[in-house]
């Protein structure tokens, strides 16, 4: 599973990024620091600029940090630092929350999808539970719905839905599906069973906790690939 972007995204030397990062003595601690770093340049700042910096930096020099060490466990703790913040950083640039003052660059969309195919192989490596490695799932998934690939998006948000079942995820299963069967409506518009099947699945998504919620944000991803499209 290739993580090369991510990876390759080195920071020099007089970076601050790499300063403060270098600068600490326990890197679990310098990624944790980065990591709520990069979630208020999103949700405070709305400078998508610096999220990407950031947290792409984090990333690379955390996979940097784990591939030195000959301590298995030492190494998962980095690890596991790093992977929520290449969760968010995938979050963050996909383009489907249609989040209102972020603007998405088209490039962006390589970097993303490489930190949601970082995610889920940490989440496998790491072996997260059911739930974690559903989310991982569905935001690979995601990143194959707004590219249009709608048959392995929909094959991996089904997967998804798997795993949530596996750990009792309700509400996650229930988004899964209906994900799922967007992504077969956009794939044959024509179908009637499709788009019955869509409106079943959001129909049960609705009545999971925080369901009016989900729904909406299915809706906002049909909106987004759609305006796409037209």
């Amino acid at each position: 599973m290739a993580v090369g972007s991510l990876r390759d995204c080195t920071m020099p030397e007089e970076c601050p990024v790499r300063a403060r990062l270098d600068a600490s003595d326990d890197p679990v601690v310098a990624l944790k620091t980065a990591g709520e770093a990069v979630l208020n340049a999103y949700w405070k700042d709305k400078d998508i600029a610096a999220c990407k910096r950031v947290a792409a930096g984090a990333i690379a020099w955390g996979l940097e940090q784990a591939d030195a060490l000959d301590n298995d466990e030492k190494k998962s703790e980095i690890l596991g630092a790093v992977k929520p913040i290449a969760f968010n950083l995938a979050s963050f640039l996909w383009t489907g929350w249609d989040e209102p003052g972020i603007a998405i660059e088209a490039s962006d969309h390589a970097i993303g999808d490489d930190a949601a195919l970082l995610n889920l192989r940490l989440a496998i490596e790491l072996q997260r539970d059911a739930v974690a490695q559903c989310r991982a799932h569905w935001l690979v998934g995601a990143y194959r719905l707004t590219a249009n690939d709608y048959a392995a998006a929909r094959k991996t948000f089904t997967h998804a839905a798997r795993f949530a079942e596996d750990g009792n995820g309700d509400a996650d299963a229930a988004l899964n599906r209906a994900y799922a069967a967007l992504a077969a409506t956009l794939e044959d518009s024509d179908a009637c069973e499709w788009r019955a099947a869509y409106t079943s699945a959001l129909d049960a998504l609705a009545i999971v906790d925080d369901g009016a919620d989900f729904v909406q944000q299915v809706r906002t991803a049909e909106k987004v690939v759609s305006r796409k499209n037209a």
